[in-house]
């Protein structure tokens, strides 16, 4: 039968099962091994072994057997070489030919150099070694210190464990490395979009900044028209003009007009000819402007150089006022 189901009742024995049946159930499930804590090896009395046991203890799973040891087990060492050294194994032991499980001593080669015995593992046999013994030549006693535990050793025995230690996740990968693959393309793809995109909007918005420029560049060539330099000076020379237009004497000076110049305010008491303004008077005549209006309206004239070298000698930071004023 090619598809085995495990367990279902037997109608008029229809479901006959044997003990292969009932232990095959459990191989997916368990490694071989001893069940963690359990079968511990201990010196005894001279030269005896203790294997552990018990109800709640000494318990194995070799080749989907399941084995128990009730009750603490004592084991003799055989007697110790006069000169050479060697070791045995306390192994435990399955076997289908004689359908049963055991616990005994493998005795080693005496050797100056003792090597444990091999152990036997067929399909009629497994063997588990929980433990190595050295006994020295002329030993009349095993002591702790002789023996070796080797029940976490996976290459000659080893625990009990889950089979699902290591899961293999290949059929998954292979599963997510195909969907990742499609979406990796899809993502791709709208990336492309999204970059030819951004770049027809910022090729768009580049030529749009260039046309801006280049009709405020027009705009601006067509102001200064063909000859920039020209149109410049033309502008320097106008301005100059106007400030030599604003600075320049508006009328004769008379008896009770008011000037400023290096930041003093003057009257006149005599009458002044009109004259030209020097350039440096410039910032001195921008005060006169502001000093206007907080003079209450008086009216202020502009003043030259040369008139205010021709005032009277009192001093070029005096406020002159007419006789009648006091």
């Amino acid at each position: 039968m090619a598809l085995k189901g495990y367990f279902y009742n037997s109608v008029n024995k229809d479901r006959l099962y044997n003990g292969e049946d009932m232990n095959e159930d459990k191989a997916p499930f368990y490694k071989e091994g001893v069940v963690y804590g359990h079968l511990a090896v201990t010196a005894g009395e001279g030269m005896t072994v203790k294997v552990d046991g018990g109800p709640r203890t000494g318990y194995a799973y070799i080749n989907l057997h399941t084995i128990h040891n009730t009750t603490v087990l004592e084991l003799q060492v055989s007697q110790a070489g006069g000169t050479l050294p060697r070791i045995d194994r306390v192994i435990l032991r399955n076997d289908e030919t004689e359908r049963k499980p055991s616990i005994f001593i493998l005795e080693g080669a005496y050797s100056s150099v003792p090597q444990p015995p091999a152990l036997t593992n067929t399909d009629v046999i497994q063997e588990k070694c929980l433990a190595e013994i050295y006994v020295a030549a002329g030993a009349v006693k095993i002591t702790q210190a002789d023996i070796t535990d080797t029940r976490a050793d996976t290459t000659i025995c080893g625990f009990i464990a889950s089979q699902f230690v290591d899961i293999d996740f290949s059929q998954f990968t292979l599963q997510f490395n195909s969907w990742f693959a499609q979406e990796k393309e899809s993502i791709e793809k709208d990336h492309a979009d999204f970059i030819e995109e951004y770049a027809k909007l910022t090729q768009d918005f580049m030529n749009n900044q260039a046309i801006a420029w280049n009709n405020w560049f027009a705009f601006i060539k067509n102001q200064l028209k063909d000859d920039v330099i020209g149109a410049i000076l033309d502008k320097i020379n106008a301005n100059e003009k106007m400030i030599s237009e604003a600075f320049a004497p508006e009328q004769d000076y008379v008896d009770g007009d008011y000037c400023i110049y290096n930041n003093t305010l003057y009257k006149f008491i005599t009458r002044k000819n009109a004259g030209d303004w020097d350039e440096t008077a410039v910032q001195k005549t921008n005060i006169c402007a502001e000093f206007k209006d907080a003079l209450g309206g008086l009216k202020l004239r502009k003043i030259s150089e040369q008139d205010y070298q021709n005032l009277p000698d009192k001093g070029k930071n005096t406020v002159y006022f007419s006789p009648e004023e006091g």
